[in-house]
């Protein structure tokens, strides 16, 4: 097994990646993965697909499920040692023996084959019940089909054991986790177009063609998963009441990004934040303005994790308003966050406007991200004006972020921030942690070196995280 970080203590899922055993079958479980790194690549508008050990923050597997997670996850053995202890099948490979006490470790396919009742204990002790976990579950495409004929005949029927124990494991944890099938996510292709039997002896090719037809048919499964992982769950309770059938109020957050805890500098415009937006009575509201890459996003993500800390009694609310078709999602997911019940024909965004609407909804701040439309604000069709769907309390607290004056203007006047260029001094900072772990960190080490490299990423937070990422 794999630890990629340590687990957070926010609202952000552990997520965990299980690998099963299956022979050339793991070619399967690899491309599903691939496939779930190229989505989340394509939502994130990143340059290159990311590596799994950067999302997930527990990797195991057994059998080639282990080899695979030696490859995907960082480890602090040498791959030959592992790679025997979680693939040397008894009789046919001598253990390896581990550790102080010298202890053997061989292939445990025929007794964990799907390991991820480990990896959910394994995860359990780690986080002491104060995180949520995010479990996937990849199977190898093995099905329990057997036809065997007179050659093979005892490893077909090994293969068969392994499936066998494999499909029982991922039963047991589907019923396990029905109440909470965003918790759980297994795929297989022994569940669909592409199962294997456990006796065939196929090649790459032809595993590869029986996945691809699996993906076709569970695209919209792998999107679902995808949303999860890149969003996490949101912070509400964990039965959420509508507001009409409370007796009183209980702060909600919903901020669908990580808290991001190697955040540097910017602690005056923080500052005046919260002396615009929390020390004056009744409704406020504030644009913060920049040029793009400037860091907006991540000054109002920051604040609004201080304001979760800092205001116990206000609930904290993350809407994207770069479209209105964006909007519009964002708030059918709040709803859905919320509890609120509502059919195919009902608006999202009048829903989430009633909901904060209401008296015993208590405080909030509600954040609205990269609003650079000015035709969101000036319509002349109120259904496509944001404004008509903003609540009208007085205990609202508004940000938007944007990267137009004019835009500013249209949402709050003159109750606006404009965000300054970062301190050489701070990116400087920011340029020499996104090179930490370098071989090569001769030039972070020189002035005049550092100075022109920022010169030329124009003095951009985004720039220097962008090049950060190119670099890795």
């Amino acid at each position: 097994m794999s630890s990629a970080t340590q687990p957070d203590r926010n609202a952000q899922p552990f997520k965990v990646l299980s690998l099963d055993d299956g022979g050339i079958g793991e070619l399967s479980s690899l491309l599903i993965l691939e496939n779930i790194m190229e989505n989340i690549r394509d939502a994130e508008d990143l340059p290159e697909m990311p590596r799994p050990c950067d999302i997930f923050d527990l990797i195991g597997g057994t059998g080639t499920g282990g080899i695979a997670a030696i490859m995907l996850g960082r480890l602090e053995c040498k791959i030959w040692e592992v790679a025997r202890a979680t693939s040397a099948m008894d009789n046919l490979f001598k253990p390896i023996k581990l550790g102080r006490e010298s202890e053997k470790f061989i292939n445990s396919s025929f007794g964990h084959s799907n390991p991820c009742k480990i990896l959910i204990q394994e995860a359990a002790e780690l986080l002491s019940g104060q995180q949520e976990m995010l479990i996937l579950s990849n199977g190898t495409g093995l099905s329990s089909a057997i036809e065997m004929g007179n050659t093979k005949r005892s490893i077909g029927r090994s293969l068969e054991k392994i499936a066998t124990s494999s499909r029982r494991v991922a039963d047991e944890l589907g019923t396990e986790h029905s109440s909470k099938p965003q918790r759980y996510y297994r795929f297989n292709t022994a569940n669909g177009q592409g199962s294997i039997a456990a006796s065939d002896w196929v090649e790459p090719s032809e595993v590869a063609a029986h996945t691809k037809n699996y993906l076709n048919e569970k695209q919209d499964d792998i999107k679902r998963f995808t949303k999860v992982l890149i969003n996490g769950f949101p912070l509400v309770p964990e039965n959420p009441v509508r507001p009409d059938e409370s007796d009183g109020f209980v702060p909600v957050y919903h901020i669908p990004f990580h808290e991001n805890h190697r955040f540097v500098g910017r602690q005056d415009i923080l500052s005046k934040l919260d002396d615009q937006l929390f020390t004056r009575t009744g409704f406020q509201q504030v644009a913060l303005v920049g040029l793009g890459g400037m860091g907006k996003t991540q000054v109002a993500l920051k604040f609004a994790y201080t304001v979760k800390n800092k205001y116990a009694d206000y609930s904290v609310f993350w809407l994207t308003a770069a479209s209105m078709d964006g909007f519009r999602n964002s708030c059918k997911e709040l709803a859905a966050a919320l509890g609120i019940d509502a059919s195919d024909d009902e608006d999202p965004r009048i829903l989430v406007k009633n909901y904060l609407d209401a008296t015993i909804c208590g405080k909030w701040l509600l954040v609205l991200d990269n609003l650079d439309d000015p035709g969101l604000l000036d319509a002349a069709a109120k259904e496509s004006k944001i404004s008509t769907f903003l609540p009208k309390s007085d205990d609202w607290r508004i940000m938007f972020t944007t990267r137009s004056k004019s835009v500013a203007w249209l949402a709050v006047k003159t109750d606006s921030l404009e965000l300054e260029e970062m301190s050489s001094e701070d990116l400087t900072t920011i340029l020499m942690r996104s090179v930490e772990g370098h071989d090569d960190q001769s030039h972070i080490h020189n002035e005049q070196s550092v100075n022109e490299l920022l010169n030329q990423l124009c003095h951009l937070p985004l720039a220097i995280h962008t090049k950060k990422k190119l670099s890795s």
